[in-house]
């Protein structure tokens, strides 16, 4: 299956809070896991724009300090890695670039 096919990743506000909580309750609480952080519309638009690519891939990571981070690299239409382009990391985290409270974070 080619990322071409239609697929629709949208979930309901209630569906999306009980994933994150579940996340929560699993690994964050326990393991001290990448909670949440933010990236600039900017970060993903350089990822998007490039030739060919046709879908973003994320992958768990830690910095050299040992916090945790996620990495995101564009893909082609048959989901391979564009990794000689551009490759995102480092978020802002949460805290201190926390959102106002809402079913995604309580």
């Amino acid at each position: 299956m080619g990322l071409s096919q239609s697929r629709d990743h949208r979930v309901t506000l209630e569906a999306a809070g009980q994933l994150t909580r579940n996340y929560r309750n699993l690994h964050a609480k326990a393991t001290g896991a990448l909670v949440t952080g933010v990236y600039s519309r900017e970060a993903f638009e350089s990822i998007l724009k490039q030739p060919g690519v046709e879908g973003v891939r994320y992958y768990g990571a830690a910095n050299p300090d040992g916090t945790a981070t996620l990495v995101f690299v564009g893909t082609d239409a048959k989901g391979n890695d564009l990794h000689d382009g551009v490759i995102i990391d480092t978020h802002w985290p949460c805290p201190p670039f926390c959102s106002a409270a809402n079913s995604l974070n309580a």
